[in-house]
């Protein structure tokens, strides 16, 4: 059991790693925010007792993956592309490009990923799970997780060599030790 803590200390916690989970899921920051308020609404409504800091995590993670794919599902219907201001990823990876053009392009690369790929790749390579932990994080067997790492990493790489980037160019946070 975890320590007695507040839930603003568990929510000032666990915020970051929600937020970047639902917008590498959706790509849109309004999404975002609201998966962000449903997953916290969610902890507060159920005030789960979790066993270990891992555990938590856990929780945090799989609720952001069920609170993304049905702010998804709205997404689809609505068919919006963009977020209050009129910006999409690509085009925010555009204007990051001025000081590290090659991890726009990571971006790029990224937002023409399939979303379940995408969040695969997030969990792998941002949140440092091991292909297990994915599979019974997204509902697919540990197989269809390794086969979906490695198709995505085919597909950034031929995006990145396309737009002339070299991956020993990347910046070393961009996909931390993703082989090629």
């Amino acid at each position: 059991m975890i320590a007695e803590q507040t839930p603003e200390e568990v929510i000032e916690r666990q915020k970051a790693a929600v937020y970047r989970l639902a917008y590498s899921r959706l790509q849109n920051r309004e999404d975002a925010e609201d998966v962000l308020q449903e997953v916290f609404l969610r902890y507060i409504r159920n005030a789960p007792e979790f066993e270990s800091p891992e555990h938590e995590h856990a929780w945090f993670i799989r609720v952001t993956v069920n609170c993304a794919k049905d702010q998804f599902k709205t997404y689809v219907r609505k068919n919006t592309a963009s977020d209050d201001n009129g910006e999409t990823l690509e085009r925010f990876a555009e204007r990051r490009d001025d000081g590290a053009p090659e991890f726009g392009a990571l971006e790029r690369a990224l937002a023409e990923l399939k979303p379940e790929a995408r969040e695969i790749v997030h969990l792998y390579y941002y949140e440092g799970y091991r292909t297990a932990e994915i599979a019974s994080v997204v509902g697919i067997g540990e197989g269809s997780v390794r086969s979906s790492l490695a198709r995505s990493r085919r597909r950034i790489k031929k995006i990145l060599e396309k737009e002339g980037v070299k991956i020993d160019s990347l910046p070393p946070f961009a996909l931390k030790s993703l082989d090629y």
